[in-house]
């Protein structure tokens, strides 16, 4: 690919979404308590009045998934060559950008939170329907590949050279696009990237600063939090700097730590056995009972854990799926449309439930057998990553595990961010080929940005729940960009004539 010069930079896509962060940060750190109860009312309306609208609209997203994988459609190929990304390379990248550190934060410890809840507590198999329950939550990371879809059609079945979102919704508002309403959109789309981005580093930094105070028997300190946010900055910039091979590299690396990770946590914690036979167990519920909770809506409201749980969760991938399935779009050239579906969900849900399967059921192991009281470590503490301390405690030579999972979470929050940082450099280009890379000019400034929002918060001591509810909180506005793409991308196809 030919490096895109410093011509045709779209400043507004640069200043104008740093400047509402910025906003939107100093009302958080000077009216904190305000900026809470707004935020929690208006996801309170979402959680109760709105959960409907997002069910339905997940439900209707599932649907559309199976038919671009299995119609007509599912034939057409994202530009004129075969698969530019060998396979592995491809899926490595796929699996790694969408992810993030949160797989091992949510794996450990949302678990004991659901198994407390009355409503799983009803089912009479707890442990099992807590791990299945905290699994299907992140099965939901299919409805980036309906997003990624839509995006790789307009970029390489159409020639978009605008890579800006809004200009795949041209079909529905035409020259509109160009103006107010087109930055709006785009502006919008990279506000929820940086705060996003920020939103997921409140969950992975924090395990990642224990795991070295454990390591090295040091206080908990916000200087060593910074120090990581440095470290990771630089690995990040590093790849993304080196383009997609950069990133594939990263990418196949954090896979390979992954895996270690995973076996030593199956092999040598002494509850192998266990382990294997809760997760096909596990498995097996998941599989049977995927629609059932994919539609488990009680117009009566008195699931109300569920309901609002579900509401939550949906809004949280909603956020992301605006952006993360810009990047798989990048790599997905050549591919066709049921290749990049098939292929990526073969790749990203076993990785899913390794990580939530595995570790939740070597904890639960130890719970049962009365070696730990990871359930009382959890509600006696504030920092729910002192249950991740706890866990890998337990495990024969902790220095090592420790030090194994510190380099797997700095590799998957890497990888996340490398991506991330090179769809931005993308949107901020007002015209742009896909034979064309972003300048690196454009790629170092996009990596910087998306971590000085952290770094803020991590000095100011701002409240790291509120950059999650904000999140949450532009979910419905993403659930409506990703239908009028949806619709965008149906108004358009219907022009195009199958070989």
């Amino acid at each position: 690919m030919n490096t895109k010069k410093l011509k045709n930079i779209d400043l507004i896509s640069i200043i104008a979404p740093v400047l509402v962060v910025v906003f939107l940060s100093i009302l958080v750190v000077f009216y904190p308590t305000q900026m809470k109860n707004v935020i929690n009312n208006i996801n309170g309306l979402i959680g109760k009045q709105l959960s409907i609208s997002y069910y339905l609209s997940f439900f209707v997203l599932f649907i559309i998934l199976l038919f671009f994988a299995f119609s007509k459609y599912g034939e057409i190929r994202l530009g004129e060559e075969k698969d530019q990304i060998p396979f592995w390379g491809w899926g490595a990248m796929m699996f790694c950008c969408g992810i993030a550190a949160d797989l091992i934060y949510f794996s450990c410890t949302d678990w004991i939170g659901y198994y407390q809840d009355p409503y799983i507590k009803s089912t009479g198999d707890v442990f099992n329907n807590a791990v299945v329950y905290q699994t299907y939550l992140w099965t939901m990371i299919w409805v980036y590949f309906v997003v990624a879809v839509c995006l790789a059609y307009f970029m390489y079945v159409k020639n978009n050279n605008n890579y800006k979102y809004g200009e795949s919704l041209r079909p529905i508002f035409g020259k509109l696009i160009d103006g107010f309403l087109g930055n709006i959109i785009n502006i919008f789309v990279l506000v929820i990237l940086i705060i996003g981005v920020a939103c997921a580093l409140c969950f992975s930094i924090p395990v990642l600063t224990s795991c070295v105070c454990e390591l090295f028997n040091i206080p908990y300190s916000k200087f060593i939090t910074l120090i990581f946010m440095i470290v990771i900055c630089i690995i990040y910039t590093a790849s993304v700097l080196n383009g997609l091979k950069g990133i594939e590299f990263l990418s196949k690396i954090c896979i390979y730590i992954f895996l270690l990770l995973i076996g030593y946590v199956l092999f040598f914690g002494n509850e192998t056995i266990n382990i294997v036979g809760y997760s096909l167990k596990q498995t097996g519920m998941l599989i049977n009972n995927f629609l059932s909770m994919l539609t488990n809506y009680d117009p009566n409201a008195t699931d109300t854990f569920v309901q609002s749980n579900n509401s939550f969760w949906i809004a949280y991938w909603y956020t992301w799926a605006i952006t993360t399935p810009f990047f798989i779009a990048i790599i997905s050239k050549g591919r066709k449309i049921k290749q990049l579906i098939i292929e990526g969900m073969a790749f990203a849900l076993p990785g899913i439930l390794l990580g939530l399967i595995i570790f939740p059921n070597y904890a639960m192991s130890k719970q049962l057998a009365g070696e730990v009281d990871f359930i009382s470590i959890y509600n006696q503490n504030v920092e729910k990553f002192s249950v991740i301390v706890a866990i890998f405690e337990t495990l024969p030579l902790k220095h090592l595990a420790f030090a194994i999972m510190l380099i797997s979470m700095i590799c998957f929050t890497a990888t996340s961010l490398d991506s991330l940082s090179l769809s931005a450099s993308y949107f901020s280009y007002k015209k742009i080929t896909y034979e064309e890379v972003p300048d690196k000019k454009i790629r170092f400034l996009w990596a910087i940005i998306l971590m000085l929002l952290p770094i803020f918060v991590t000095i100011s001591d701002m409240d790291y729940s509120i950059i999650q509810d904000i999140v949450v909180l532009f979910g419905i506005l993403a659930c409506i960009l990703i239908f009028l793409l949806v619709i965008s991308f149906f108004i358009d196809i219907k022009k195009h004539k199958l070989n």
